[in-house]
C-alpha cells in the first residue's frame, strides 16, 4: 500500500509507469495513448468542420453577397393542430406549440426600383420573432430566392458555437497529441 502522505516522489509515483525520474534528478511525466489522442484530434476537427459547414452559407453572403434592408411581407404559421395560416398584415401572433413552424417572406429592393420576394433561410419554432412590416438588414446572393437576417442570432449562433467549441477542442488536442512520449517536468 502506498502512503500518500509521504513527500518522497519515488514512493508517490511508484505505481504510475508514465512518471519517471530523469538523469538530472527531476521527475517527468511521459504522456502515452497516442491512438486515443489522435481520435480526440480527429473528433475535434470534425466539430470544427461542422462549424465551418453550418456558418458557410451566411458568411459567404456576408463577405461577397448583397446587403439590403428587407421588409417582412408574409408569415406562414404552420401548426399541426390548427393547420396552415398565411399572415399578410400586422397583428398579434399567438404562440404555438413546440411543433409550430414559422417561415418568413421578405421583400428586398433590387436597385432597379423592383421588389424581389425572398424566403428567410432561418425560420422559427413556437414563437414568431418578427411581424409583418418589420424591417431589418438581410444578406443574400442576387440570383437566389432566400436571404439571411444579418443581425439575427439564428443566422450565426449554431455555426459560431460549433466553430468556437471546435477551435477550443482542436487547440487542446494538438499539443496533447504532440506531447506523447515527450517529457513534461513535474514541479516539486
Amino acid at each position: 500500500m502506498i502512503d500518500h502522505k509521504t513527500d518522497d516522489p519515488a514512493i508517490l509515483y511508484s505505481d504510475d509507469p508514465t512518471i519517471r525520474q530523469g538523469e538530472d534528478g527531476n521527475w517527468y511525466h511521459y504522456p502515452n495513448h497516442p491512438v486515443i489522442k489522435t481520435i480526440f484530434l480527429l473528433l475535434s476537427l470534425c466539430v470544427l468542420a461542422l462549424g465551418v459547414w453550418v456558418i458557410w452559407e451566411p458568411a459567404a453572403r456576408f463577405f461577397v453577397g448583397e446587403r439590403a434592408t428587407a421588409k417582412i411581407t408574409q408569415i406562414v404559421r404552420d401548426d399541426p393542430e390548427d393547420g396552415r395560416e398565411v399572415i399578410r398584415y400586422r397583428k398579434t401572433i399567438e404562440e404555438g406549440s413546440h411543433l409550430t413552424d414559422f417561415s418568413y417572406e421578405v421583400t428586398v429592393g433590387d436597385g432597379n426600383n423592383q421588389a424581389k420576394k425572398m424566403q428567410l433561410a432561418v425560420g422559427s419554432k413556437q414563437n414568431a420573432y418578427a411581424n409583418v412590416n418589420d424591417e431589418f438588414e438581410v444578406i443574400y446572393f442576387a440570383d437566389e430566392d432566400h436571404a439571411y437576417g444579418l443581425f439575427h442570432h439564428r443566422t450565426w449562433a449554431f455555426g459560431a458555437g460549433f466553430l468556437f467549441v471546435g477551435l477550443v477542442l482542436t487547440a487542446t488536442a494538438i499539443p496533447t497529441l504532440y506531447m506523447v512520449g515527450k517529457p513534461i517536468k513535474i514541479d516539486p
